[in-house]
Protein backbone atom coordinates (compact mmCIF):
# COMPACT_ATOMS: atom_id res chain seq x y z
CA UNK A 1 0.00 0.00 0.00
CA UNK A 2 2.80 2.39 0.53
CA UNK A 3 3.98 1.90 -2.89
CA UNK A 4 -0.15 3.09 -4.00
CA UNK A 5 0.65 6.48 -2.22
CA UNK A 6 3.86 7.54 -3.55
CA UNK A 7 3.00 6.12 -7.02
CA UNK A 8 1.85 8.54 -10.20
CA UNK A 9 -2.07 9.63 -9.99
CA UNK A 10 -2.70 6.31 -12.90
CA UNK A 11 -1.43 3.81 -10.88
CA UNK A 12 -2.03 4.57 -7.30
CA UNK A 13 -5.27 2.09 -7.48
CA UNK A 14 -3.27 -0.39 -8.72
CA UNK A 15 -3.56 -4.29 -7.14
CA UNK A 16 -1.65 -6.97 -7.76
CA UNK A 17 -2.95 -10.03 -8.06
CA UNK A 18 -1.90 -13.67 -7.65
CA UNK A 19 -2.53 -16.64 -9.92
CA UNK A 20 -0.55 -19.50 -10.90
CA UNK A 21 1.88 -18.24 -13.10
CA UNK A 22 3.63 -17.08 -10.39
CA UNK A 23 4.03 -20.45 -8.54
CA UNK A 24 5.91 -21.48 -12.01
CA UNK A 25 8.28 -18.69 -11.90
CA UNK A 26 11.01 -20.97 -10.21
CA UNK A 27 9.73 -24.12 -11.75
CA UNK A 28 10.50 -22.27 -14.79
CA UNK A 29 14.13 -20.73 -13.87
CA UNK A 30 14.97 -24.19 -12.37
CA UNK A 31 13.90 -25.76 -15.67
CA UNK A 32 16.05 -23.18 -17.50
CA UNK A 33 19.46 -23.93 -15.23
CA UNK A 34 19.02 -27.24 -15.54
CA UNK A 35 19.50 -27.27 -19.57
CA UNK A 36 22.04 -25.03 -18.66
CA UNK A 37 23.53 -27.17 -16.61
CA UNK A 38 23.02 -30.09 -18.77
CA UNK A 39 24.75 -28.39 -21.87
CA UNK A 40 27.64 -27.61 -19.48
CA UNK A 41 28.10 -30.91 -18.37
CA UNK A 42 27.41 -33.12 -21.48
CA UNK A 43 30.22 -31.78 -23.97
CA UNK A 44 32.78 -32.89 -21.54
CA UNK A 45 31.25 -35.95 -20.23
CA UNK A 46 30.64 -37.31 -24.04
CA UNK A 47 34.39 -36.35 -24.98
CA UNK A 48 35.36 -38.87 -22.47
CA UNK A 49 33.29 -41.02 -22.39
CA UNK A 50 34.29 -41.27 -26.49
CA UNK A 51 37.66 -41.21 -25.99
CA UNK A 52 37.52 -43.96 -23.37
CA UNK A 53 35.71 -46.29 -26.13
CA UNK A 54 37.27 -45.12 -29.36
CA UNK A 55 40.55 -44.97 -27.83
CA UNK A 56 41.03 -42.13 -30.62
CA UNK A 57 41.39 -38.78 -30.26
CA UNK A 58 40.40 -37.40 -33.86
CA UNK A 59 37.12 -39.31 -34.13
CA UNK A 60 36.60 -37.88 -30.11
CA UNK A 61 37.16 -34.47 -30.87
CA UNK A 62 35.17 -34.80 -33.99
CA UNK A 63 32.29 -36.14 -32.73
CA UNK A 64 32.15 -33.95 -29.90
CA UNK A 65 31.76 -31.28 -32.35
CA UNK A 66 29.71 -32.92 -34.58
CA UNK A 67 27.56 -33.19 -31.32
CA UNK A 68 27.62 -29.55 -30.40
CA UNK A 69 26.49 -28.48 -33.87
CA UNK A 70 23.46 -30.80 -33.83
CA UNK A 71 22.43 -28.44 -30.56
CA UNK A 72 23.16 -25.50 -31.89
CA UNK A 73 20.91 -26.38 -34.84
CA UNK A 74 18.07 -27.74 -32.94
CA UNK A 75 18.38 -24.67 -30.38
CA UNK A 76 18.94 -22.41 -33.34
CA UNK A 77 15.82 -23.30 -34.88
CA UNK A 78 14.10 -22.93 -31.49
CA UNK A 79 15.10 -18.98 -31.66
CA UNK A 80 13.89 -18.88 -35.34
CA UNK A 81 10.84 -19.87 -34.50
CA UNK A 82 10.30 -17.07 -31.95
CA UNK A 83 10.04 -19.51 -28.79
CA UNK A 84 11.14 -18.69 -25.48
CA UNK A 85 13.47 -20.86 -23.51
CA UNK A 86 11.02 -21.96 -21.26
CA UNK A 87 9.62 -24.92 -19.38
CA UNK A 88 9.13 -27.08 -22.61
CA UNK A 89 12.14 -25.52 -24.73
CA UNK A 90 14.25 -26.77 -21.68
CA UNK A 91 12.73 -30.41 -21.59
CA UNK A 92 12.99 -30.70 -25.13
CA UNK A 93 16.68 -29.28 -24.61
CA UNK A 94 17.68 -32.16 -22.55
CA UNK A 95 16.07 -34.84 -24.61
CA UNK A 96 18.09 -33.04 -27.98
CA UNK A 97 20.92 -33.36 -26.36
CA UNK A 98 20.44 -37.12 -25.69
CA UNK A 99 19.27 -37.85 -29.10
CA UNK A 100 21.73 -36.08 -30.90
CA UNK A 101 24.67 -38.32 -29.94
CA UNK A 102 23.43 -41.63 -31.23
CA UNK A 103 24.04 -41.65 -34.73
CA UNK A 104 27.33 -40.19 -34.38
CA UNK A 105 28.67 -42.46 -31.89
CA UNK A 106 27.63 -45.51 -34.03
CA UNK A 107 29.49 -44.30 -37.20
CA UNK A 108 32.30 -43.37 -34.92
CA UNK A 109 32.81 -46.95 -33.34
CA UNK A 110 32.21 -48.07 -36.81
CA UNK A 111 34.96 -46.41 -38.29
CA UNK A 112 37.31 -47.47 -35.40
CA UNK A 113 36.16 -51.42 -35.50
CA UNK A 114 37.08 -51.20 -39.23
CA UNK A 115 40.57 -51.11 -38.10
CA UNK A 116 40.22 -53.64 -35.23
CA UNK A 117 37.87 -56.36 -37.45
CA UNK A 118 39.00 -56.00 -41.21
CA UNK A 119 42.73 -54.94 -40.23
CA UNK A 120 41.70 -52.20 -42.85
CA UNK A 121 44.33 -48.62 -42.08
CA UNK A 122 43.11 -46.24 -44.70
CA UNK A 123 40.79 -43.68 -43.87
CA UNK A 124 38.79 -44.19 -47.36
CA UNK A 125 38.34 -48.40 -46.42
CA UNK A 126 37.38 -47.16 -42.76
CA UNK A 127 35.07 -45.05 -44.05
CA UNK A 128 33.47 -47.51 -46.43
CA UNK A 129 33.22 -50.15 -43.42
CA UNK A 130 31.30 -47.71 -41.62
CA UNK A 131 29.20 -46.71 -44.28
CA UNK A 132 28.51 -50.24 -45.13
CA UNK A 133 28.01 -51.65 -41.96
CA UNK A 134 26.28 -49.27 -40.16
CA UNK A 135 24.84 -46.83 -42.39
CA UNK A 136 21.32 -48.49 -42.90
CA UNK A 137 20.96 -48.81 -39.48
CA UNK A 138 21.13 -45.68 -39.09
CA UNK A 139 18.96 -44.62 -42.07
CA UNK A 140 16.72 -46.93 -40.71
CA UNK A 141 16.66 -45.95 -36.83
CA UNK A 142 16.38 -41.99 -38.19
CA UNK A 143 12.81 -42.80 -40.13
CA UNK A 144 11.41 -45.07 -36.97
CA UNK A 145 12.39 -41.96 -34.88
CA UNK A 146 11.19 -39.14 -36.92
CA UNK A 147 8.01 -41.46 -37.55
CA UNK A 148 7.22 -41.59 -34.07
CA UNK A 149 7.85 -38.36 -33.19
CA UNK A 150 5.42 -37.16 -36.12
CA UNK A 151 2.82 -38.79 -34.78
CA UNK A 152 2.93 -35.94 -32.21
CA UNK A 153 2.02 -33.54 -35.03
CA UNK A 154 -1.81 -34.73 -35.27
CA UNK A 155 -1.75 -33.76 -31.53
CA UNK A 156 -3.56 -30.49 -30.37
CA UNK A 157 -1.30 -29.50 -26.99
CA UNK A 158 1.45 -26.70 -27.67
CA UNK A 159 4.00 -28.95 -26.17
CA UNK A 160 3.77 -31.73 -28.08
CA UNK A 161 3.44 -30.15 -31.21
CA UNK A 162 6.60 -28.16 -30.17
CA UNK A 163 7.93 -31.76 -29.15
CA UNK A 164 7.34 -33.32 -32.65
CA UNK A 165 8.87 -30.46 -34.64
CA UNK A 166 12.13 -30.64 -32.29
CA UNK A 167 12.07 -34.40 -32.57
CA UNK A 168 12.10 -34.88 -36.21
CA UNK A 169 14.46 -31.73 -36.46
CA UNK A 170 16.89 -33.29 -33.90
CA UNK A 171 16.81 -36.26 -36.22
CA UNK A 172 17.56 -34.95 -39.61
CA UNK A 173 20.25 -32.84 -38.17
CA UNK A 174 22.15 -36.04 -36.70
CA UNK A 175 21.61 -37.77 -39.48
CA UNK A 176 22.75 -35.06 -41.94
CA UNK A 177 25.67 -34.59 -39.12
CA UNK A 178 26.52 -38.01 -39.02
CA UNK A 179 26.66 -39.26 -42.71
CA UNK A 180 27.41 -35.89 -44.25
CA UNK A 181 29.74 -34.05 -42.40
CA UNK A 182 31.04 -36.28 -39.30
CA UNK A 183 32.37 -39.22 -42.09
CA UNK A 184 33.32 -36.76 -44.54
CA UNK A 185 35.51 -35.16 -41.63
CA UNK A 186 36.76 -38.58 -40.65
CA UNK A 187 37.10 -39.20 -44.74
CA UNK A 188 39.68 -36.06 -44.87
CA UNK A 189 41.94 -36.17 -41.80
Amino acid sequence: TTFNLNAPAPAKTMVQKTNWYWMWMQSESAFVNGLLSGLTICFPVALLVLLVATRNVVVSIAATVSIGCIVVSVLGLCHMLGWELGISESIAGIVVIGVSVDYVVHMGHMYVEAGEMTGEITREGRFRYASEKMGATVLAGAITTAGSGAIMFLCQMGFFAKMAILICFTIFCSFVFSMCFFMAFLAVL
